[in-house]
């Protein structure tokens, strides 16, 4: 029988400003209110059924804030009458307020609709006039509540009659029903940990916990780690070892939980899967009954043990000792977990938790008894893109597990009674490509290491100066600089608009800490750590001129595509594309007819082709949906692999014309099974230029 191990994991970044107290950004709330308690709540209607939930610390001591009265940027704007709002305040309210799927958060309420359709008819983004010439203090009023509105949990919006008499009501809000919207969030979020303690006493779930602030902790113990699990980064001359601070990440989480929850967990989710052998020894210090990282790192371990290819292959399919420790290490399937965090938002929900319980029915042919699936994903960000937050599709996935004597749903902990192999050696890494480059691989990132380092010295250096009763306080800035959040946003592999916001909170917190210890803080920290000039704009440029490519499969010139746009996809990658790259680089370009696609890959194109790979374009325009086959040798549209893909496709395909906005996204496939996608969440924006946009560009 399967013995499915699903973890949902529960994290969003420490976003509190240290001199005021404020919350900068509200996505602990708008997850605490749409996430954290249905999510939980849905597993009472499946009596057979177990999760484990995999809540971060600092996630809950945020919850705890909001409780308290703590209060974010968004719920100010959200509590002042638009009547008496400035211009800055109103222009907040517009630009911020539409901060949600479009199709999964607006489109389903006409009055949201129809106020998103006013900001898009005035320019969107671009409008820079006063937004009260636009809508009406009443419609202002009405947007207050409708962000909040959309986030509320879908099992209010099916129950509670005060969500759904509002939904129905859909404009002209009073002040007494925005106060009533304010009040159900904070009712929700009071009853977060107190319906995760009961169900845990009751056996339903298992709680799992991480270090405190969430850091990497391997490269909080060696950060040269980072080349150990990728030989192909540069140098760098880090070098330090924090594992005191690592001890007490682990500590300080387990023991907040206890104090929580009652009792202690008896596993730990790294931050990222990530792990190394001084972290599984720092675990077991702890009496930790149990962790998890990704499938690729157990393979990885036992290939360079010299294990045989049967050994590899179903090596997830078990808990793993550490030379013979007490403690378990499970290997998260990334594929059937990838399907549930990225792919089948876009199905119909009942045909994907079919595909997917079915999926796990076969998983691990050949595998003789009982055996573990671990499936390991983030528990809140997916459902923002799919219907009605995916609950019809997890009770249909739920219900199909429960009923099912083939599939049996069990906590982790249950799962440490399986039998486990033993590893002699562990090769460091994570969840995403089995190594550590979001956090340490690009240079921003190692400008962020040395910031900290350079505090810590500091500190070190004028420690008989500061008095010792200050010293936890200081340190705690210095947890939450080590946090990972800050360098995922760092580098270009990720994209966020509010970059800026984690850079500035990054290097506020540890200028706080140097503040407290009464030291002039380094001036490295008086700027920015990234370097904004590599980010682009969301990492597209524009193409600059008409352009008729030769389709070969390779650049025939260093000209043959000068003035091109050009898509950097580190940049605007999701997880999930992250952890599955394929796309180097992709460049566009236009004549009257075509558009044209140049994609480098991470190996040859022809190698892909010849391993079976297959890629497919989707381009939506207007009312149109093509979705296209970029097939060796086609016609229409002509594609050539070579070192490059190299693509020529018609507009009359998706019906397009200039000046024409197309929503396009990349699908790659393998063995008819999804492999990959670009970008893993939404969808590129395209515009197909006009002979006028180009004119801009000449030069007489």
């Amino acid at each position: 029988m399967v013995k499915l191990a699903l973890l949902w994991h529960m994290h969003q970044p420490w976003y509190v400003e240290p001199d005021s107290g404020r919350i900068e950004l509200p996505w602990v709330r708008t997850h605490a209110i749409k996430d954290y308690y249905g999510m939980a709540k849905l597993i009472e209607e499946f009596p057979s059924n177990k999760l484990t939930f995999n809540l971060v610390p600092s996630l809950l001591r945020q919850i705890e804030l909001y409780i308290e009265g703590r209060k974010d940027i968004f719920q100010e704007i959200f509590d002042k009458d638009p009547g008496e709002m400035t211009k800055n305040e109103t222009d907040f309210l517009v630009r911020n307020f539409f901060s949600v799927n479009y199709d999964n958060h607006i489109r389903p309420f006409p009055g949201y609709v129809s106020l998103h359709r006013k900001k898009t008819d005035a320019g969107n983004e671009k409008y820079s006039g006063d937004w009260k010439d636009i809508f009406s203090d009443s419609e202002l009023f009405d947007l207050q509540v409708w962000f909040s509105l959309t986030n509320i949990d879908q099992y209010y919006r099916e129950n509670d009659d005060r969500i759904k008499k509002l939904i129905k009501k859909g404009a002209g809000f009073t002040d007494k029903e925005k106060r009533e919207v304010a009040l159900v969030e904070i009712e929700i979020m009071k009853k977060i940990i107190p319906l995760y303690k009961e169900l845990w006493e009751k056996g339903k779930l298992e709680v799992s916990t991480t270090p405190y602030f969430h850091p990497i902790l391997p490269i909080l113990i060696d950060p040269q780690l980072g080349r150990t699990a990728d030989p192909g980064l540069p140098e760098y001359s880090l070098d330090f070892n924090w594992k005191e601070d690592a001890d007490l990440q682990v500590s300080r989480g387990l023991e907040y939980m206890e104090k929580l929850f009652g009792k202690k967990p008896e596993g730990v989710w790294p931050s990222e899967g990530s792990l190394s052998e001084e972290v599984i020894e720092l675990f077991e210090k702890k009496s930790v009954k149990w962790t998890a990282t990704d499938e690729k790192i157990v393979e990885r371990s036992l290939n360079e043990s010299g294990a045989n290819q049967d050994v590899i292959s179903f090596s997830k399919f078990k808990p793993w000792t550490f030379r013979n420790g007490d403690m378990r290490i499970f290997f998260r399937d990334n594929y059937i977990s990838d399907l549930i965090g990225f792919h089948y938002k876009s199905w119909g929900q009942k045909d994907a938790a079919l595909d997917l319980y079915k999926k796990i029915e076969s998983a691990g042919v050949g595998v003789k008894g009982d055996f573990v699936l671990p499936v390991i994903l983030d528990g809140e960000n997916a459902w923002e893109f799919y219907q009605n937050s995916g609950r019809e599709f997890l009770r249909e996935f739920y219900s199909l597990v429960d009923s099912s004597d083939k599939v049996e749903m069990i906590t982790f902990s249950e799962a440490c009674a399986i039998q486990s192999g033993d590893l002699k050696s562990f090769s460091p890494g994570s969840w995403i490509n089995g190594n550590f480059n979001i956090w340490i691989g690009h240079e921003d990132d190692r400008r962020g290491w040395g910031l900290i380092n350079a505090v810590k010295i500091l500190i070190e250096h004028n420690i008989d100066k500061i008095p010792a009763g200050l010293m936890p306080e200081i340190m705690e800035y210095i947890y939450i600089a080590e946090g990972s959040d800050w360098f995922w946003w760092y580098g270009t592999e990720n994209h966020t608009d509010d970059l800026d916001k984690f850079d500035i909170l990054f290097r506020k917190n540890l200028a706080k800490a140097c503040s407290l210890a009464g030291l002039e803080a380094p001036d490295e920290l008086g700027s920015p750590v990234f370097v904004k000039t590599e980010k682009g704009e969301k990492g597209k440029s524009e193409p600059d001129r008409y352009l008729t490519p030769v389709i070969d499969g390779r650049e025939t010139s260093v000209y043959e595509w000068g003035g091109s746009g050009e898509i950097r996809t580190g940049n605007m990658a999701s997880a999930i594309y992250i952890s599955h790259p394929v796309f180097e680089k992709i460049k566009y370009c236009f004549d009257k007819e075509n558009i044209y696609l140049n994609i480098e890959m991470k190996k040859r194109a022809e190698v892909y082709l010849a391993e079976k790979y297959s890629f497919e374009l989707e381009i939506e325009n207007g009312d149109t949906q093509a979705l296209i086959y970029l097939d060796e040798g086609s016609d229409s549209p002509e594609c050539i692999f070579g070192s490059i893909l190299e693509c020529r496709i018609p507009f009359h395909v998706f019906n397009g014309s200039e000046d024409d906005e197309l929503k396009v996204r990349f699908i790659v496939k393998r063995n008819k099974e999804v492999a990959a996608e670009f970008p893993g969440e939404d969808h590129l924006i395209i515009r197909i230029p006009t002979e006028r946009d180009y004119a801009k560009n000449w030069i007489l």
